[in-house]
C-alpha cells in the first residue's frame, strides 16, 4: 500500500467581538476541538499508513474539512450580526446552509454516519424557517450541538473496518481512541437540576418547587392558571443534556399529570434570556408502553416549560453532563 498524503489545513482562528462573550467561548470551543481532530487525523497518515485504507483516512480528512469551513462561515455571520437585534437575513446564513448539506452527504457515505447526517439535516430546516426572525444565539446554540455528537466520526469509522475493506478494528484503534476523546462522556446518573422556579403558585401547593426534584412521586407542585405559566429549571451552568424525564402520575387534589402537562411546550437556553424551542407539547405523557424520557441531545442552562393555564408536575429530571 502506498503512503498516505492528507492536506494539511491551518488552525481555525476565532475573532469575535468582546460584548459577544457567549457566542465567543461556545464557537472557541467548537473550532478547538475541530483543530485537533485535524490534528489526529493527520497524525493518523503517518502512524497507520501500512493498515488502514486511504480512502477511509480522506474520507475522515475531507469531511473534516468542510466541517472547519463550516464553522468558519459560522464564525463570519457572528461577527457581522446586526448589533441592534442580533438577527440575521436569510441571506446571511445561506452559505452556512448550503456547507451543512454538503456535511450530511459526506456523513452519509460513512457507514455508521446516518445519526449525525440527520441531525444536520434538522438543523437546516430550522436555519431555513428562522433565519429571518431568531436571534444569532438560538442559531449557535443549534450548530453546537454538532460538536457534541462528533463521537458519531469514530463510531462511523468503526463501521468501515470490515473483511471488504481489507482492515481490522485493531488497526484504527489509535485514532478510534483520539476522535473518542473529542466526544462526550457518558450521561450522569444524577439529577442535574440545581434550582427550580416558577411564574406563580397555586395556592395549594406554595414553597413546593423543591418536591419537582426531591426523587418522590408521592408529591409535587402546580402554578397559578394565568395564560402564560412556567416552570424553570436551571441547571447552574450549561451542560451537555441527553434527556429528560417527565414520569406519568396523579398529583393530589389534580388528577393526572398529563392533564397539565400534555400541551405544554419546551424551551431551552444558554443565558435564560434567548430561548429556542425544543418541544411544541409532551402528549406522550401517560401514553401506555410509552417512555416517560424525552430527548434533548444539545448543549443549554435553562429549560422552561410554558401552558397558557395551569401547569403541574409530581417530579421532573434532567441527564447529561
Amino acid at each position: 500500500m502506498s503512503d498516505l498524503t492528507i492536506e494539511s489545513r491551518p488552525p481555525i482562528t476565532v475573532t469575535i467581538a468582546p460584548s459577544d462573550p457567549v457566542l465567543a467561548s461556545v464557537v472557541a470551543e467548537f473550532a478547538a476541538t475541530l483543530n485537533f481532530l485535524s490534528a489526529q487525523v493527520s497524525e493518523a497518515a503517518g502512524t497507520v499508513s501500512n493498515k488502514v485504507s486511504q480512502s477511509q483516512l480522506t474520507d475522515l480528512s475531507d469531511l473534516v474539512s468542510a466541517v472547519r469551513d463550516a464553522v468558519t462561515t459560522l464564525e463570519a455571520v457572528i461577527a457581522t450580526k446586526a448589533a441592534a437585534d442580533h438577527t440575521q437575513p436569510i441571506s446571511s446564513v445561506t452559505g452556512l446552509d448550503e456547507q451543512l448539506g454538503q456535511i450530511a452527504q459526506q456523513l452519509l457515505a460513512l457507514q455508521g454516519g446516518e445519526d449525525l447526517a440527520n441531525q444536520i439535516a434538522a438543523l437546516q430546516a430550522q436555519i431555513s424557517a428562522k433565519a429571518e426572525q431568531t436571534a444569532l444565539a438560538a442559531l449557535d446554540q443549534e450548530f453546537d450541538g454538532l460538536d457534541d455528537n462528533l463521537q458519531a466520526l469514530s463510531q462511523a469509522l468503526a463501521g468501515k473496518a470490515n473483511a471488504t475493506h481489507g482492515h481490522n478494528i485493531e488497526a484504527i484503534d489509535g485514532l478510534q481512541a483520539a476522535l473518542d476523546a473529542a466526544g462526550s462522556a457518558a450521561p450522569a446518573s444524577a439529577n442535574l437540576v440545581y434550582t427550580v422556579t416558577q411564574s406563580s403558585v397555586d395556592a395549594g401547593h406554595n414553597g413546593t418547587y423543591a418536591k419537582l426534584t426531591d426523587g418522590s412521586q408521592a408529591t409535587g407542585a402546580a402554578t397559578g392558571n394565568g395564560s402564560n405559566e412556567w416552570i424553570q429549571f436551571d441547571l447552574g451552568a450549561v451542560k451537555f443534556v441527553d434527556f429528560y424525564r417527565i414520569p406519568a402520575g396523579t398529583l393530589t387534589g389534580w388528577g393526572a399529570v398529563s392533564t397539565y402537562t400534555g400541551t405544554a411546550r419546551a424551551e431551552v437556553s444558554l443565558d435564560g434570556s434567548s430561548w429556542i424551542l425544543l418541544r411544541a407539547n409532551h402528549s406522550e405523557i401517560g401514553v401506555p408502553n410509552v417512555s416517560d424520557r424525552f430527548n434533548a441531545s444539545r448543549r443549554f442552562r435553562y429549560l422552561r416549560l410554558t401552558r397558557a393555564a395551569y401547569l403541574a408536575l409530581i417530579e421532573f429530571s434532567i441527564f447529561g453532563y
